[in-house]
């Protein structure tokens, strides 16, 4: 054999490993079941969205329900207002029946079940048995409205 097809074989062995690791490896996300999340809310009627730091729990959306968080309201441009929304299932005791509540709407939220706390700025566990952030929604802010997805 020649030095060019052990050059051939070698990246093809190679190139069939990298395909095999990438098709293997999972989406952080899967952790949580995909349920479709497709919903607004109106800044003009739901105001108290408007001031950092605050948030709000929707029931009936997501896999068991979402939490938006203001974590800055641009009063100029509220298109450039920043927020975050977390599927509200612990990402230790998967299941509908253990949401992780914010206590006040604040920027805290703990498992009802576990304990675990997390924080809703970045969605990251602070205590408890979590290890993993909560899965996080897609937003976007026009006209004064939040949209909150998954597609």
């Amino acid at each position: 054999m020649t030095l060019i097809s052990y050059n051939k074989s070698f990246f093809s062995v190679l190139f069939l490993a990298a395909i095999l690791l990438v098709a293997s490896c999972k989406d952080d996300d899967e952790y949580i079941p995909y349920v479709q999340v497709s919903f607004t809310i109106d800044l003009d009627k739901r105001n108290d969205m408007t001031i950092t730091g605050n948030s709000d729990y929707y029931e009936y959306a997501g896999y068991a329900g979402v939490i938006v968080v203001c974590i800055q309201y641009d009063v100029v441009s509220p298109s450039s207002s920043i927020y975050y929304a977390y599927d509200a299932a612990c990402t230790y005791e998967i299941s509908k029946d253990c949401s992780v509540i914010s206590e006040n709407n604040g920027v805290n939220a703990t498992c009802t079940c576990c304990g675990s706390e997390y924080t809703l700025f970045g969605g990251i566990p602070l205590s408890g048995d979590a290890s993993k952030p909560l899965k996080e929604y897609n937003v976007s802010v026009l006209n004064n409205r939040i949209h909150v997805y998954n597609y």
